[in-house]
């Protein structure tokens, strides 16, 4: 299922945040250039609300598969970490 991208923003990262328009303000639904763990940016899809205050449940593609995970943000860069469905995909890309 793809969320809507109704507004975006680029942050000092370099990252394209996308938004969806509902009520009670904007909603991230997406991050293209999102970090992962392998280094890699990619584009990570928002599946969720977050679940804790640090987490929001993510997905996103590599060689092929859907992965599972969340999105943290440190010092306004997103980052993803692979943790449910297909997470040794990226795993196995770590040098």
């Amino acid at each position: 299922m793809r969320m809507r991208r109704d507004i975006s923003e680029v942050n000092e990262a370099s990252q394209t945040l996308y938004f969806s328009k509902w009520m009670g303000g904007p909603t991230l639904s997406a991050i293209k250039d999102c970090i992962c763990t392998d280094g890699k940016r990619r584009l990570v899809e928002i599946t969720g609300e977050p679940d804790t205050m640090f987490t929001v449940p993510a997905r996103t593609k590599a060689n092929g598969k859907t992965v599972g995970g969340y999105v943290t943000v440190d010092d306004g860069v997103y980052k993803f970490f692979s943790s449910g469905r297909n997470r040794d995909v990226i795993a196995r890309q770590v040098k």
